[in-house]
């Protein structure tokens, strides 16, 4: 599911911003990716983080440029999810913010309405991962990573059946 979906992202975010030739080729190149596959398909946070990152970065290209405030909404309710599914996730912050200020430098009300409707959802989505790193961790920063959490969970053995490698 979550391939298909970043595979259609890929295809508006790259069409959106260099005709329909380059959405085609975003998306069959998106679709056809194996890593993004095969974490799909195992359910890892890697394929949900890129789908939401995608439509994130796709929705406020979009609404930039329209000058679009549910679309703003929109686009920080995934960057919100995206956080949710990996902590890297905060970076869409600061892109976001570059991108509206590069996107709109004179339009001071554009500024004002990403601030009100953009950033509510993605600090939401921080918040709730602080809250759930607290409570799992007893500190509210990113501390687990996969292999500290398989070691916690003594869950390597079955890590080392599935791959040939431990991932890094």
């Amino acid at each position: 599911f979550y391939a298909g979906l970043t595979a259609v992202a890929a295809f508006f975010l790259a069409r959106s911003i260099a005709g329909f030739a380059a959405g085609l080729v975003a998306g069959l190149l998106t679709l056809t990716s194996g890593p993004l596959f095969i974490s799909a398909a195992a359910g890892f946070d890697d394929a949900g983080f890129a789908c939401f990152s995608f439509i994130c970065l796709g929705l406020l290209h979009r609404s930039v440029s329209a000058r679009s405030t549910s679309l703003l909404i929109y686009s920080g309710i995934a960057a919100g999810f995206a956080i949710l599914e990996k902590p890297t996730g905060a970076i869409l912050g600061p892109i976001a913010g570059v991108a509206v200020l590069l996107g709109s430098p004179a339009d001071r009300a554009f500024v004002l309405r990403w601030l009100i409707a953009w950033m509510p959802p993605y600090l939401l989505g921080l918040g709730a991962y602080s809250a759930r790193s607290l409570v799992a961790s007893g500190n509210p920063a990113p501390q687990m990573g996969p292999l500290e959490w398989i070691w916690k969970t003594g869950g390597f053995e079955a890590l080392i059946a599935v791959f040939p490698t431990t991932p890094t």
